[in-house]
């Protein structure tokens, strides 16, 4: 049993470093992303797990594990029916491997792995895409950023510089500020409340350097919506905290060695302040400029910003299309083609899905598809709520990731690729493991 689960940890401890590196490319007809060598490892345990047991079962199969299975199958039939199936087909297996990925996520919480877990992976990710997001633009370069030596480099390569500014977009390990902003807003929540997981002495001080390094890195994305995402998921967390806490008992000595530290720590960013006040009016120079455009409602369709008005006006012609065709879908990705059939006005140079992956799954899959996945999105804040009475921190460290998730569906198409959406999946299927143990039903594979 310890050999099996060990080399269960292993292959999910590949899979968990490959995702920080989302590569991409072609070979031949076959689409290959990081995460897919350690993720076949990973069906091949499975299936040699369940041949050794000489059976294959999954119990507990719910409400929640059926939407990801009418989601998949729907998807591939529209796929099927749609233009250039094969080439759709062959980025729709990606994904749909992704969405069963919860369902396995689910099932291995509490065995192969646990919140713990989850916390010490949160910490390192962080902080990694903190060092080299950091890194990048006190070095103008692209250190850190593989996606530029090897697979597919993403177009968002452009994106060196913001308005007349100096001031590049960094891009962590991930390959694009939103990427690396979406990164945070997602896993910092589970740094916030892991102080109740590690109560060790002196554990809230590397919250505190692991909060103001995220701080300045999602702040150097660039990336609008995830900064004030962010700010919603900060907020949040404090209220939660200042609500929580019994005032009448906490302790009002003063520890030397953590106050001076603190005191240090206070010091030393005044003088990065004073010292790099350069760059840090830059970046709010940059920070001004593209939140001024997320505003901007150009009187001409060729001036249409890549902010909220376009953004809105891609939903305004996808729900047109749903309209025309509210059953049948148009297949995995064709999405990106009704623009010359609508009535929207939206830049050429925006020729992508839909900025709302409700939307695109409305398009792409028909009412039926958008019902599947909107329960498999949706369910795990039902049972949320069902279990409100639970005080364990970590169920609003997961209520806050989840969140951010949504927010984050309904701005940019990151959950519509492959190479970022099993990072969505497999916190999604920890969140129905971690309610299953809190019920008590959970499930084996």
């Amino acid at each position: 049993m310890i050999k099996r689960i060990n080399i269960e940890q292993l292959i999910l401890l590949m899979f968990g470093v490959s995702m920080l590196a989302p590569l991409n490319t072609s070979l031949g007809f076959i689409k290959i992303t990081t995460w897919n060598l350690p993720g076949a490892l990973l069906v091949f345990w499975i299936v040699l797990r369940g041949a050794n047991r000489s059976r294959f079962k999954i119990i507990n199969f719910d409400l929640w594990d059926y939407s990801i299975l009418a989601s998949v199958f729907l998807y591939y039939l529209m796929t099927l029916l749609g233009q250039d199936p094969i080439e759709s087909l062959l980025g729709l297996n990606g994904y749909a491997y992704c969405l069963l990925l919860a369902i396995y996520f689910r099932r291995s919480y509490g065995k192969v792995f646990n919140m713990k877990t989850l916390i010490i992976y949160a910490f390192i990710t962080v902080l990694l895409q903190s060092f080299f997001g950091i890194l990048q633009q006190v070095t103008s370069s692209e250190i850190g950023n593989i996606s530029i030596y090897f697979g597919d480099a993403p177009a968002t390569m452009e994106l060196r510089s913001v308005g007349d500014t100096d001031m590049g977009r960094i891009h962590g390990t991930l390959g694009t500020g939103n990427l690396v902003g979406s990164w945070i807003c997602m896993f910092t929540p589970f740094i916030i409340f892991s102080a109740d997981r590690f109560k060790r002495k002196n554990f809230i001080l590397l919250i505190m350097i692991t909060l103001i390094l995220a701080t300045i890195t999602i702040l150097l994305t660039i990336s609008r919506f995830n900064i004030a995402l962010y700010i919603l998921v900060l907020g949040t967390a404090g209220l939660y905290t200042l609500k929580s806490v019994d005032f009448s008992r906490v302790s009002l000595k003063v520890k030397t060695v953590p106050t001076i530290f603190v005191l240090f720590l206070f010091l030393m960013s005044i003088g990065m302040a004073v010292r790099f006040r350069a760059e840090i009016a830059l970046m709010r120079q940059a920070i001004e400029i593209r939140f001024s455009d997320t505003f901007e409602q150009a009187a001409e369709a060729a001036q249409i910003t890549s902010g909220v008005a376009a953004r809105m006006e891609m939903n305004k012609g996808a729900i047109q299309a749903f309209a025309r065709s509210p059953i049948i879908g148009l297949g995995f990705k064709n999405s990106r083609s009704i623009w010359p059939t609508v009535d929207a006005k939206v830049p050429p140079n925006w020729a992508y899905q839909p900025h709302n992956v409700y939307m695109v799954v409305l398009v792409e899959g028909g009412f039926f598809l958008f019902l599947g996945y909107s329960l498999l999105t949706l369910l795990p804040f039902f049972r949320m709520w069902q279990a409100r009475k639970n005080k364990d921190p970590m169920m609003i460290a997961l209520f806050l990731s989840l969140s951010a998730a949504l927010g984050i569906h309904m701005m940019y198409i990151t959950f519509t690729s492959p190479s970022f959406t099993a990072v969505y999946t497999a916190l999604l299927g920890t969140s129905m493991g971690y309610l299953d143990n809190y019920f008590g039903t959970k499930g084996t594979t």
